[in-house]
This record gives C-alpha cells, sequence and structure tokens, in this order.
C-alpha cells in the first residue's frame, strides 16, 4: 500500500475537505482531480492544483463548450460521454486515487484510451478492489465510483468511515506495540 496508518487517513480526511466542503461549496467544478494536482504545502495541508480545466456551476451542471475533459485515467462516465457535469466528477476522480493509494497501481494500466473511454462510459467495468482492502474501504470506493450517496451525504458518509478506519488502525498499532 502507498500510503499506512495516520498519513493514510489524515491524506483521505485532507481530500474530503479539499473537494466536496470547499470547492463545490463554491460552485467551482475541478475536472482533473488526479493525484499530479494534488500537493502539500510547507504546512502540510493538501492543495489541489492547476484550475486550467476549471468550470463553474451554474444550476445543475457546469458550464463549458465541452464536457470531454480531464486525464482519461480519472474520468468520470458522463464526461467520457460528453453530457452534462456536475461536481460528481470530481468525487469519481476522488474514488479512482483512493484506489490508486490502496493499491499502490494506476488506474487502467496499459489500456489504450479507447477502451478506457468504452469500459468507463458504459459502466461494464471498474478497477477490482482488492479482497485485502477492509470492508469500510471497499464500501467507500464502490459508493463512489458508483455515486450510491447524493452530495450532502457523501462528506458525511466520508468522514465516517475515515474515522472507522482511523480507530482500526489505532487498535492495530496499539496491539502490536504492547
Amino acid at each position: 500500500h502507498v500510503f499506512e496508518g495516520i498519513l493514510w487517513l489524515f491524506f483521505l480526511a485532507s481530500l474530503t475537505f479539499v473537494l466536496p466542503q470547499f470547492l463545490h461549496l463554491c460552485g467551482v467544478v475541478h475536472r482533473d482531480v488526479k493525484p499530479e494536482n494534488l500537493m502539500f504545502d510547507a504546512s502540510n495541508r493538501l492543495k489541489l492544483c492547476d484550475f486550467g480545466l476549471a468550470a463553474e456551476k451554474i444550476g445543475q451542471f457546469v458550464k463549458t463548450r465541452s464536457n470531454l475533459a480531464g486525464t482519461p485515467r480519472y474520468m468520470a462516465p458522463e464526461a467520457f460521454k460528453n453530457e452534462p457535469c456536475s461536481e460528481k466528477i470530481d468525487i469519481f476522480a476522488l474514488g479512482l486515487i483512493i484506489w490508486e493509494m490502496y493499491t499502490g497501481r494506476l488506474p487502467w494500466a496499459g489500456r489504450s484510451f479507447s477502451d478506457v473511454r468504452t469500459c468507463v462510459s458504459n459502466g461494464s467495468e471498474r478497477p477490482a478492489i482488492p479482497s485485502s482492502a477492509p470492508p469500510e474501504l471497499a464500501r467507500l470506493i464502490c459508493g463512489i465510483a458508483i455515486l450510491l450517496f447524493p452530495l450532502p451525504l457523501f462528506a458525511a458518509y466520508f468522514y465516517c468511515t475515515v474515522f472507522t478506519l482511523f480507530r482500526q488502525s489505532a487498535g492495530r498499532m496499539t496491539r502490536t506495540a504492547a
């Protein structure tokens, strides 16, 4: 796993604040959320960078000439289909980033743009969640990937899941130290 213990959970908690709690509440959809656009500043605060594809959300959807934008391995189905997009496309990318952090692998590695577009657009395939993943994490990634949660409930569910994983991680560290 790329991140372990406290650092992993801190990163997850930071992502929940940066995206749904700040950016989306301001009516901005990033449209290119990916690890390369996430950085820590000198105070170890997570920063989302590169707003070149960002768009303002007007009403239910972002207002752009084309929604076919972003980095293919992190794009949501509606972006690939050039359909109206909302902040859900950023949340979808977040699910793929969490999957990547847990597995240490790039989503869709070795697949062509056309292949990824087909798989994501028609919902026929998603990166497999390892059986070793904690059940809470697996449910979180699955929920994000298919957006089971209405967006207002997303942050609350995310925080509860991160807190549960933190408690489990702290319990393992205490047992190991004893």
